[in-house]
């Protein structure tokens, strides 16, 4: 991942301002290399809710249903038009799909939008 921030990043508007202070702050502490072990698939049968919101910067959609791959009793919740704090207290519909699945019932929908964003405009 961070090969394609460094391929993609003359691309984008604010360059890779959303991965600041990552990577440079392992730098910093002096954390080692994990090891390509540590980012392998993982593999489990345990029931595993994932919830990912489209404009989530830091954990996107794709990375839930990357992990999703090795999770064969996995359910993915995606929340339209939610950023990374809103995940878990955005709706009300969230909190009832979070409950649903801690109760071990069948989680009632995958997807929950969030009403469009609304930019102020300065005059």
């Amino acid at each position: 991942r961070q090969e394609q921030i460094r391929r993609e990043v003359g691309e984008t508007l604010l360059g890779d301002a959303i991965n600041f202070p990552f990577p440079e702050c392992c730098d910093v502490w002096g954390n080692p290399g994990l090891g390509d072990s540590y980012r392998s698939q993982v593999n489990s049968t345990v029931p595993t809710l994932l919830i990912s919101g489209t404009l989530d910067g830091f954990t996107p959609v794709s990375n839930a249903e990357e992990v999703a791959k090795g999770l064969s009793n996995s359910v993915h919740v995606i929340i339209d038009g939610g950023g990374h704090g809103d995940l878990l207290t955005g709706t009300q519909k969230a909190k009832e799909v979070i409950l649903e699945f801690m109760k071990g019932a069948t989680v009632s929908t995958k997807s929950i939008s969030f009403p469009p964003i609304k930019f102020k405009t300065i005059d």
